[in-house]
C-alpha cells in the first residue's frame, strides 16, 4: 500500500490528474514536507478509488507540494475552507474543504 501511494505521489508531482479547486494561502504554510509561500494555488488530486488520495498544490511560479491525504466525509456539501494547525513557529495545512463536496481532504503529516 505504501509503495503504491508513493508511486501515485510521483505521478501527481509530474502532472495533476484532476484539478478540484483553487485556494489562496493567506500566509506561508507547511504542506507535507514543503514550505509554500503565501499565494494562489491550484489543487489537484489523484484518487486511488478508496478513501486515500494524493493532493498536489501548485502555483504559477513553480512552487509545488505533494502530500497523501484521506477523504473525510462531512455533513452535506459546504463552502471552501482551509484548516491549519500550529507546527513549531509556523502553520501547517491540515485540511482542505472543497466547495460543493460532501467530503474534505485531511492531509497526512
Amino acid at each position: 500500500m505504501k509503495k503504491k501511494l508513493m508511486m501515485l505521489a510521483a505521478c501527481a508531482a509530474v502532472a495533476m490528474a484532476a484539478e478540484i479547486a483553487t485556494v489562496r494561502l493567506p500566509f506561508a504554510a507547511q504542506v507535507g514536507a514543503t514550505l509554500l509561500p503565501a499565494g494562489e494555488y491550484r489543487v489537484g488530486t489523484v484518487d486511488n478509488g478508496g478513501s486515500t488520495s494524493v493532493i498536489t498544490l501548485v502555483d504559477d511560479e513553480g512552487h509545488r507540494a505533494t502530500v497523501p491525504a484521506k477523504r473525510v466525509l462531512r455533513e452535506g456539501p459546504g463552502a471552501a475552507e482551509l484548516k491549519f494547525t500550529r507546527s513549531g513557529s509556523g502553520l501547517k495545512l491540515r485540511q482542505i474543504f472543497v466547495e460543493g463536496r460532501a467530503y474534505s481532504y485531511e492531509l497526512e503529516p
